[in-house]
Protein backbone atom coordinates (compact mmCIF):
# COMPACT_ATOMS: atom_id res chain seq x y z
CA UNK A 1 0.00 0.00 0.00
CA UNK A 2 0.55 3.29 -0.90
CA UNK A 3 0.11 6.57 1.33
CA UNK A 4 -1.02 9.77 0.04
CA UNK A 5 -1.37 12.59 1.76
CA UNK A 6 -3.83 10.88 3.82
CA UNK A 7 -5.43 8.79 1.78
CA UNK A 8 -3.62 4.98 1.35
CA UNK A 9 -3.66 3.36 -2.18
CA UNK A 10 -3.48 -0.56 -2.02
CA UNK A 11 -0.50 -2.56 -3.54
CA UNK A 12 -2.35 -3.53 -6.61
CA UNK A 13 -3.29 -0.10 -7.99
CA UNK A 14 0.56 0.99 -8.47
CA UNK A 15 1.85 -2.25 -9.26
CA UNK A 16 2.21 -1.41 -12.89
CA UNK A 17 3.31 2.03 -12.32
CA UNK A 18 7.00 2.83 -13.43
CA UNK A 19 6.94 5.85 -11.12
CA UNK A 20 6.71 4.20 -8.00
CA UNK A 21 9.01 1.19 -9.42
CA UNK A 22 11.78 1.35 -6.17
CA UNK A 23 8.72 1.20 -3.60
CA UNK A 24 7.51 -1.59 -5.19
CA UNK A 25 10.60 -3.63 -5.50
CA UNK A 26 10.95 -2.34 -1.43
CA UNK A 27 7.21 -3.67 -0.65
CA UNK A 28 7.75 -7.08 -2.56
CA UNK A 29 10.82 -7.52 -0.69
CA UNK A 30 9.32 -6.67 2.40
CA UNK A 31 6.62 -9.27 1.87
CA UNK A 32 8.78 -11.90 1.21
CA UNK A 33 10.68 -11.70 4.17
CA UNK A 34 7.53 -10.92 5.90
CA UNK A 35 6.81 -14.10 4.81
CA UNK A 36 10.05 -16.15 5.67
CA UNK A 37 9.96 -14.41 9.15
CA UNK A 38 6.72 -15.96 10.01
CA UNK A 39 8.13 -19.30 8.70
CA UNK A 40 11.37 -19.14 10.85
CA UNK A 41 9.21 -18.26 13.62
CA UNK A 42 6.74 -21.33 13.02
CA UNK A 43 9.85 -23.42 12.73
CA UNK A 44 11.09 -21.92 16.22
CA UNK A 45 8.51 -22.79 17.80
CA UNK A 46 8.41 -26.24 16.60
CA UNK A 47 11.74 -26.42 17.40
CA UNK A 48 11.49 -25.10 21.18
CA UNK A 49 8.47 -27.69 21.55
CA UNK A 50 10.59 -30.53 19.80
CA UNK A 51 13.58 -29.66 22.42
CA UNK A 52 11.30 -29.44 25.16
CA UNK A 53 9.28 -32.84 24.35
CA UNK A 54 12.76 -34.63 24.30
CA UNK A 55 14.32 -33.17 27.34
CA UNK A 56 10.88 -34.06 29.52
CA UNK A 57 11.61 -37.70 27.87
CA UNK A 58 14.68 -37.42 29.19
CA UNK A 59 14.32 -36.43 32.76
CA UNK A 60 11.38 -39.10 33.38
CA UNK A 61 13.90 -41.36 32.60
CA UNK A 62 16.25 -40.65 34.78
CA UNK A 63 16.93 -42.77 37.92
CA UNK A 64 16.39 -41.45 41.81
CA UNK A 65 20.28 -42.14 42.12
CA UNK A 66 21.00 -40.51 39.00
CA UNK A 67 19.47 -37.49 39.95
CA UNK A 68 21.29 -37.65 43.19
CA UNK A 69 24.39 -37.61 41.68
CA UNK A 70 23.74 -35.41 39.41
CA UNK A 71 22.67 -32.45 42.35
CA UNK A 72 25.50 -34.18 44.94
CA UNK A 73 28.16 -34.30 42.80
CA UNK A 74 27.59 -31.94 40.48
CA UNK A 75 26.12 -28.87 41.76
CA UNK A 76 26.62 -28.95 45.54
CA UNK A 77 30.26 -30.44 45.41
CA UNK A 78 31.37 -27.73 43.08
CA UNK A 79 30.09 -25.00 45.67
CA UNK A 80 30.93 -27.10 48.55
CA UNK A 81 35.23 -27.47 47.25
CA UNK A 82 35.09 -23.53 46.59
CA UNK A 83 33.59 -22.72 49.75
CA UNK A 84 36.17 -24.54 51.11
CA UNK A 85 39.01 -23.66 49.43
CA UNK A 86 38.22 -19.96 50.25
CA UNK A 87 38.17 -20.76 53.82
CA UNK A 88 41.45 -22.49 53.46
CA UNK A 89 43.06 -19.77 51.93
CA UNK A 90 41.32 -17.45 54.28
CA UNK A 91 42.63 -19.37 57.55
CA UNK A 92 45.98 -19.59 55.62
CA UNK A 93 46.47 -15.57 55.44
CA UNK A 94 45.19 -15.15 58.93
CA UNK A 95 48.58 -17.62 60.03
CA UNK A 96 51.03 -16.35 58.07
CA UNK A 97 49.99 -12.94 59.65
CA UNK A 98 50.36 -14.41 63.07
CA UNK A 99 53.70 -16.55 62.42
CA UNK A 100 54.63 -13.11 60.62
CA UNK A 101 53.72 -10.97 63.80
CA UNK A 102 55.81 -13.49 66.45
CA UNK A 103 58.65 -13.02 64.10
CA UNK A 104 58.94 -9.36 64.12
CA UNK A 105 58.30 -10.31 68.11
CA UNK A 106 60.67 -13.05 68.83
CA UNK A 107 63.06 -11.37 66.00
CA UNK A 108 65.77 -10.72 68.72
CA UNK A 109 67.39 -12.99 71.31
CA UNK A 110 66.25 -12.59 74.67
CA UNK A 111 69.50 -11.39 76.27
CA UNK A 112 68.87 -8.40 73.73
CA UNK A 113 65.89 -7.71 75.46
CA UNK A 114 66.89 -7.95 78.97
CA UNK A 115 70.18 -5.29 78.25
CA UNK A 116 67.12 -2.85 76.26
CA UNK A 117 65.19 -3.60 79.69
CA UNK A 118 67.98 -2.81 81.85
CA UNK A 119 68.70 0.35 79.97
CA UNK A 120 65.22 1.56 80.34
CA UNK A 121 65.19 0.62 83.87
CA UNK A 122 68.26 2.51 84.82
CA UNK A 123 66.87 5.77 82.90
CA UNK A 124 63.69 5.85 84.66
CA UNK A 125 65.49 5.16 88.14
CA UNK A 126 67.51 8.53 87.11
CA UNK A 127 64.24 10.11 86.27
CA UNK A 128 62.45 9.41 89.54
CA UNK A 129 66.42 10.43 91.25
CA UNK A 130 65.80 13.48 89.83
CA UNK A 131 62.23 14.10 91.25
CA UNK A 132 63.09 12.83 94.52
CA UNK A 133 61.34 9.33 94.82
CA UNK A 134 63.67 6.43 94.26
CA UNK A 135 64.14 6.54 97.74
CA UNK A 136 60.48 5.99 98.53
CA UNK A 137 60.74 3.23 95.50
CA UNK A 138 63.14 1.03 96.81
CA UNK A 139 61.99 1.32 100.51
CA UNK A 140 58.41 0.46 99.58
CA UNK A 141 59.37 -1.82 96.94
CA UNK A 142 56.82 -0.24 94.30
Amino acid sequence: MEKVGREVRPFSKIKGNKEYKEEIALLETYLDLSGEDSELSKQFKESTKKLMDTVEVKYSSFKEEEIQKFIIEDKWFATLTSKVEEEIKRLSQKITGKITLLTEYYESPLKEKELELEKLEEKVNQHLKVMGFLDVVKKNKI
